[in-house]
């Protein structure tokens, strides 16, 4: 093979003691380090020359990850879920290099490759229990067996820890069963995998709360519940010597449903005030009549003719007469009382229903889920130019207040007339008081709870200016103030495919020919409500507490339901030519023909964050048919009702070769060098959730030119992962080019050694950007790459055996390209109107990504005191890393950020509205850095056999006890000490410009010990 191949084999997974594949992972190659953002031990991200194998949504993925031959990367996301792999069951762990593309769409960095056991290699019966730190208990049991023609193998993984940082507990279990048929020239095999896994993983902590509180979670619960059922039948039948056929179908249905609690920060700029309930007795809704129940209030009609001059006479009718000096209150309606409830103009009807529809139900979405969409008025000339036929001012009230234009009018067809409707008079009168004085404290449908001299109180007090500091240094409001946000998601995965090769193996000839079929079908949904955090930063609900007007504390608010298929069909071959025994020569190509069909549902008003979805006292009310009123309340809209699905269809076609060879020039020396080609079709979540650059004009200047933004922060598209998508356009499969050169040998006959150096180039990489405040997506972001070295010394002497891995990997950003990241000390916080800037980084080509040690060096040392008594010591380390928000490395501490915001404030003018406002000042200086520190783990591991198959284990895990990080991202603390801020019972501090900046750091594990008891049965001692 032209490349570092690097194998794990079933026993030293076995003596490993490794929790998950991860863990074994880090501590035996070369080029690898894991990040456990999730923070937890099953669900960390494997970065492989710095491309990531990951099992949450939204990372971008650039590994292989095979079992038996089965792709395992998940089609929504491409990601992998390490839980689902039973490390008992495995015979082998081969990592290939660079962009094979024998492995198949994805591997652009490099393929992982499993083998699991059966009952011919791996007879026999064995037993392992283990228990110690965090609570952790395990037991594993395989057995397998033969009578020469038929074979079975079962492993068995039950795990259950309490888990070392609060509030993560952890259980997973596996079970894989193999039944296999051989003869002389046949084998099959049928194999299940089933895994039913409950995972607790809290994620990243701000640095001031883990400085304090090393096992500390930022907010809990974060729970995953996986589930699998794999089958898979394979076989290979030699049909001579030197041919022979492999073929493999299998099904595998996967399901993940997470709950997870976070920490609800809106933006600072949201005028959310305190809001009270209607006390007994209040009615500030307009209760209006509907005498002959036809969804529209009691009205009269006022006639009105032209005036000659393009208006109409108002003051020509007598109504106008009777009810002109009676300001305020319409009362007269004698002279059109024979317009009661008359016959509209069908097409003026529909209009007025369409927009009467907005004030009575506060939506376009009426009860039973009919939608009624709010019409627009067509034109007429009636010798003026154009004017528009129906108007209609239903918010104000007009139809009491002004007897001119009523509350909606409509002229004839013909021009000849103007028909202006009059509502009757409501039951509850001072309900539409011009000078609100009835009502003060209601506002935009929600009633405020005002201070003593009537002022509004911003729950978030950055956001309250009243005391003139355009930065606000009010406390803001700890009662009724929603502090976490509950997500709830289920994806449920189906894929289906087969195989076969034709395989041919001579002296100077080893050639393959392959076709596959593999096809893919997701589905999503995702939901969340509001709830309150308690004094261990416990998400739970509570709408009794939270302020009347949030909507999503009392219901989940659907995102999206989201459908996804993904049909692969590929033709492959390879072929090894060995001229001469010193040479080879390898050569392979593999063609993809790909179809993506998305259909995606989401909520109507998606661009709307659920905390800004409310409950409202609408403006009127109607008569019940039963001739009673409803009860004045607050009034939930509709938020069940999702869009039709938007569908899209993708098609992605590639050709991928290969090129390396070997040369074996001395027994203890070979050379080799390849080249080769991968591609990485978007994923069927990235395809739902890309960025679309399309120009659209979102503005008019005065001169007539026009200002154009993106096509997806124009119509206010939003892609939350993993909560919300939006159908969005299509992205280039990414390329990859990688290139491998190296040597590896023998120096004597106890020392392996191997040095080389590798780079891969992507084109039209896809990377998670964010563009707004609550506006993210998946965009391609140009050329990124990775490269580095590789060496490796493996030996044995005597009772001791050393293996010593070193490794540096550059990964970089090759494309500049700006992307959002408010915390970053360089971000640009000039011009709030320049939406795509704004809060924004620029990063630039040479810029070193995220979460990718430049060194990485694990080591191991095994010494067998006697036959029966061994022991040894593993060492991983890393050297620092920057962390996710300083993609551009320009983060620095100690930098007070100069901002200018825009905030939304009442209009003095017009209470119902808002106006924009700058304020300029200085955020708190930046106490964290952008990267997070290097460090090195020591493990340690001892065993004795008592008696012939029984042995006794102990692991130390983290021996020194030291604290340390993997990962992180930049961030703001929301639990920081108050400088103005209300501190709330969980610590909330209820101004954010109290927030102090803050490495999100991924915590390792600290000292665990456990204790293991192995039996083989029948084993010899």
């Amino acid at each position: 093979m032209p490349g570092n191949v690097q194998s794990i084999t079933g026993k030293q997974i076995k003596d490993a003691h490794a929790v998950s594949v991860a863990d074994l992972l880090n501590s035996q190659l070369q080029s690898v380090n894991v990040n456990d953002y999730q923070g937890n031990p099953f669900q960390m991200d494997v970065i492989y020359r710095g491309f990531t194998a990951s099992p949450q949504i939204g990372t971008a993925q650039g590994l292989s990850v095979f079992l038996d031959g089965i792709r395992v990367n998940e089609p929504f996301g491409d990601v992998v879920n390490w839980d689902m792999i039973p490390m008992n069951a495995l015979s082998s762990f081969d990592v290939f290099p660079g962009s094979n593309p024998i492995f198949g769409l994805g591997t652009l960095g490099g393929a992982f490759s499993t083998k699991t056991k059966n009952g011919f290699e791996n007879s026999g019966v064995e037993a392992e229990v283990l228990a110690g730190s965090y609570g952790r208990k395990q037991f594993l049991m395989s057995a397998g067996a033969n009578n020469g023609v038929i074979g079975g193998f079962l492993a068995l993984n039950l795990f259950n820890e309490d888990g070392w940082r609060k509030n993560s507990p952890s259980k997973v279990n596996q079970i894989f069963g193999k039944a296999s048929y051989r003869t002389e020239s046949l084998d099959l095999n049928f194999s299940t995998l089933i895994a039913s896994n409950d995972l607790v993983g809290n994620g990243l902590v701000p640095s001031q709360i883990s400085s304090k509180d090393y096992a500390a979670v930022y907010t809990s619960p974060d729970e995953s519940k996986n589930k699998l059922l794999q089958f898979q039948l394979s076989g290979l039948w030699d049909v001579s010597d030197t041919f022979n056929v492999t073929a493999q179908v299998y099904r595998r249905d996967s399901k993940r449903k997470a709950s997870n609690g976070d920490v609800y920060t809106p933006d600072s700029q949201d005028t959310f005030t305190k809001s009270r309930k209607l006390n007994s007795g209040e009615t500030p809704i307009c209760m209006l009549p509907d005498a002959d129940k036809n969804g529209l209030p009691d009205f009269y009609v006022d006639e009105q003719l032209p005036d000659g001059q393009g208006g109409w006479d108002n003051f020509g009718t007598q109504f106008v007469q009777d009810n002109i000096d009676k300001a305020g209150i319409l009362t007269d309606f004698t002279s059109i009382i024979s317009t009661f409830n008359m016959k509209l103009d069908d097409k003026f009807e529909a209009y007025l229903r369409s927009r009467f529809n907005n004030l009575l139900y506060l939506q376009t979405i009426a009860p039973g889920g009919k939608e009624l969409p709010v019409l627009s008025s067509p034109d007429i000339d009636i010798g003026f130019g154009l004017i528009p036929q129906y108007n209609e001012d239903l918010l104000t009230f007009t139809a009491f207040t002004n007897p001119s234009d009523g509350v909606a009018n409509y002229i004839s067809d013909d021009g000849s007339k103007r028909y202006v409707l009059h509502f009757a008079l409501p039951t509850n009168p001072g309900c539409f008081a011009t000078d609100n004085t009835a009502y003060p404290d209601i506002r935009v449908g929600v009633m405020q709870d005002l201070t003593p001299t009537g002022s509004i109180q911003k729950r978030d007090g950055a956001a309250d200016t009243s005391n003139s500091n355009t930065f606000g240094t009010a406390s803001g409001v700890i009662d009724g103030t929603p502090t976490s946000i509950i997500t709830n998601t289920q994806i449920d995965q189906i894929t289906d495919g087969g195989a076969v090769q034709l395989n041919w193996n001579t002296d100077h000839h080893k050639f393959m020919v392959g076709a596959s079929l593999d096809r893919s079908h997701a589905k999503f949904k995702s939901g969340q409500m509001l709830g309150l955090l308690d004094i261990n930063r416990n998400s739970y609900l509570d709408p009794a507490n939270i302020g009347p007007e949030f909507t999503a504390a009392t219901q989940e608010i659907p995102n999206n339901n989201f459908e996804g298929t993904s049909t692969t069909k590929s033709l492959y071959f390879s072929e090894t030519w060995s001229p001469v025994k010193a040479w080879h020569f390898t050569g392979a190509a593999r063609y993809n023909d790909t179809t993506i069909g998305n259909a995606l549902r989401v909520r109507n008003n998606a661009d709307i964050p659920i905390g800004k979805i409310f409950n409202r006292i609408p403006n009127i009310k109607l008569q019940n048919p039963d001739g009673s009123y409803p009860a004045q309340a607050y009034y939930a809209p509709d938020v069940s009702l999702l869009k039709d699905a938007e569908k899209e269809k993708f098609n992605y076609y590639s050709l991928n070769p290969s090129l390396g060879a070997t040369w074996q020039a001395n027994e203890s020396l070979n050379i080799y060098g390849n080249i080769s080609k991968g591609a990485r079709t978007p994923s069927v979540v990235e395809l739902g959730c890309a960025f679309d650059k399309t120009p659209v004009v979102t503005y008019v200047n005065q001169d007539g030119t026009n200002q154009y933004s993106a096509r997806s922060i124009a119509e206010h598209r939003v892609c939350n992962l993993p909560t919300t998508l939006s159908g969005d356009p299509y992205l280039p499969q990414v390329r990859s080019t990688s290139f491998d050169v190296g040597m590896r040998g023998k120096w004597g006959d106890n020392i392996t050694w191997n040095l080389g150096a590798f780079r891969t180039n992507l084109k039209d990489d896809i990377y998670y950007v964010s563009v707004g405040p609550e506006q993210s997506f998946f965009d391609t972001i140009g050329k990124t790459r990775r490269q580095g070295l590789e060496a490796g010394i493996i030996g044995e002497i005597g009772k001791a055996k050393l293996r010593l891995n070193y490794s540096l990997t550059d990964a970089t950003f090759q494309s500049s390209f700006n992307m959002l990241s408010p915390d970053n000390s360089s971000a640009n916080f000039i011009n709030p109107q320049a939406t795509d800037i704004y809060g924004s980084i620029r990063v630039e080509p040479g810029n070193r990504m995220p979460g990718v040690p430049l060194h990485n060096l694990n080591a191991s040392f095994d010494y067998d005191i006697t036959p029966d008594w061994k022991m040894g010591v593993t060492a991983v380390m890393h050297s620092l890393s920057y962390v996710r928000g300083n993609e551009n490395n320009k983060h620095q501490q100690g930098v007070r950020v100069a901002r200018t915001k825009l905030f939304k404030v009442p209009d003095p003018n017009d209470p119902e509205k808002e106006i924009e406002v700058f304020a300029s000042g200085f955020g708190l200086p930046t106490s964290n850095p952008g990267t997070v520190p290097g460090y090195a783990v020591f493990n340690f591991h001892t065993s004795y056999k008592l008696d012939k198959g029984l042995t006794l284990g102990l692991n130390v895990a983290n021996l020194f006890d030291r604290k340390y990080y993997s990962a992180g991202r930049l961030g703001v603390n929301p639990f920081s000490p108050s400088v103005n801020g209300a501190i709330g019972v969980s610590g909330y501090n209820h101004n954010s410009n109290d927030w102090l900046a803050a490495n999100f750091l991924a915590p390792g594990a600290p000292r665990g010990i456990w204790a293991t008891l192995n039996y083989e049965f029948g084993a010899e001692k």
